[in-house]
């Protein structure tokens, strides 16, 4: 790879970096200038613009960043292996220790799920839904809640993806050191998950409702050896006519 490029690889990361530095220090970044995110980073206004039109591809490109980690720790946990009797407890200390080690990235997503751009929301919920397909992914995988459809099933994992999502400012309030507030953040997780699996577990869904509408369904009566004999006489009458 050429200096050129690399040096180009250089700046984009600096610029990236510049923004959560930024986001770390408690501003917004919706309120973020192209100036203050290039000074920060070492670069020039004309420089940014040599790797992005404006902040609002900024933020897709942390977005994409933000995927591709995710992405690589999940195919990780996966190659540990994922127990059903555990996979609740798992996945929430899963989650939990990432937006501990990223915290930027994190409390820049969770700025920009309410306060961002419409292509950088849409860009994050296009995440949470893949993860929440994964987890319906492993969902079957696992023989788990194997009595709800794929379209009910795709709603739960919505559900639990939303829930666990909506931990990340709490776990980022919360002061370094404070096990015990962690720990707290993190039974409540766990609980919350819990109570939508055990809902889920009762839920029937619309096609198993109508398949047991069918099969509750009376068979239709059978006539009744009299009316049978008044048939046959009636045809018999008829006959001799």
């Amino acid at each position: 790879m050429s200096e050129q490029i690399n040096r180009k690889l250089r700046t984009r990361k600096a610029l990236l970096d510049s923004a959560l530095e930024w986001v770390s220090e408690g501003r917004h970044f919706a309120s973020l200038s192209i100036r203050e995110v290039a000074k920060k980073a070492g670069v020039s206004p004309n420089a940014f613009y040599r790797h992005f039109k404006d902040l609002d591809e900024l933020a897709l490109a942390l977005v994409d960043e933000l995927g591709l980690m995710l992405r690589q720790l999940m195919r990780q946990a996966r190659l540990r292996g994922l127990a059903a009797n555990s996979m609740i407890n798992d996945s929430v200390d899963f989650f939990i220790e990432q937006v501990q080690t990223n915290p930027n990235l994190f409390r820049f997503m969770a700025q920009c799920l309410t306060g961002g751009s419409a292509s950088t929301r849409e860009a994050i919920r296009h995440e949470l839904n893949y993860f929440s397909k994964e987890l319906v992914t492993d969902l079957n995988r696992l023989r788990v809640l194997t009595h709800i459809d794929a379209e009910d099933l795709d709603m739960i994992g919505i559900l639990v993806v939303n829930t666990v999502a909506m931990t990340i400012t709490d776990l980022l309030d919360t002061p370094e050191g404070s096990d015990n507030l962690i720990r707290a953040v993190r039974n409540r997780t766990v609980k919350q998950v819990r109570l939508i699996f055990i809902g889920a577990d009762s839920w029937r869904s619309d096609s198993d409702r109508h398949k047991k509408k069918d099969k509750e369904k009376p068979a239709a009566p059978k006539p009744s050896k009299r009316k049978k004999k008044k048939r046959l006489s009636a045809k018999s009458d008829d006959a001799d006519v």
